[in-house]
């Protein structure tokens, strides 16, 4: 895989949906100044020059908008969990049916490259709601013929987020020596901060390479350096 020094795009080329969330909020903090826009339902707090927001408060205004910034490439952050959603349908809404329409109508759009966050754990042969979830998506978007899309499967993201995940938040006071019992083909379910995962798309964004790459934790962590 070409790994690229720093981030490549065109001018307006870097569209980013889920900003607000825990691995969308970092990428942004790393912005150092590149240019990117966001797509976001509602506004985040301060944003500096070089973010550029568009807001659509609409779920159906969302394919539009990518239509219409034509993005070189979208990074997808979105996630939420059946909880907030309110029922495993509406968390399908959410995490399979806006990630494929929104990727739709970026390729259609013209959008190269595609990054996104599923899961670890994600294949063709995955059972429970969740992850077979993040599997058609990974499927969908397979089947969509981006130049490169870069699928991220981080385990447990560690970070403070602005919602509460009380499950999460118990898990993350174990993850670290949890981690350390995690060797082979253990360490891909190794926990992450949301901080290396944005570090990683970062590099990820404007890698020439053609294909379909799927990053674990190890090659997030060499992403992030």
């Amino acid at each position: 895989m070409t790994r690229c020094q720093r981030p490549c795009f065109m001018s307006d080329g870097l569209l980013l949906i889920g900003a607000t969330g825990l691995v969308g909020s970092h990428v942004l903090d790393q912005a150092a100044g590149r240019e990117i826009g966001i797509l976001a339902r509602r506004k985040p707090g301060h944003l500096s020059a070089n973010i550029r927001a568009h807001i659509a408060e609409s779920n159906d205004d969302w394919p539009n908008a990518i239509s219409a910034f034509s993005p070189d490439c979208l990074i997808c952050c979105i996630g939420t969990t059946i909880k907030k959603a309110g029922s495993s349908q509406q968390f399908r809404a959410v995490d399979h049916d806006l990630v494929i329409a929104c990727a739709q109508a970026a390729r259609d759009a013209g959008t190269r490259q595609m990054i996104v966050i599923t899961a670890v754990g994600t294949s063709q042969h995955a059972r429970g709601h969740y992850l077979s979830t993040k599997a058609g998506v990974e499927r969908a978007l397979s089947q969509m013929g981006f130049d490169r899309l870069d699928i991220i499967r981080p385990s447990l993201l560690r970070g403070k987020r602005n919602e509460s995940r009380f499950a999460e938040s118990i898990w993350q006071r174990f993850a670290l020596p949890l981690d350390r019992l995690m060797h082979g083909r253990m360490r891909k379910f190794r926990s992450i901060s949301a901080k290396d995962v944005a570090s990683a798309i970062w590099t990820l964004t404007g890698a020439t390479q053609k294909g379909r790459f799927i990053h674990h934790f190890d090659e997030l962590m060499r992403l992030a350096g």
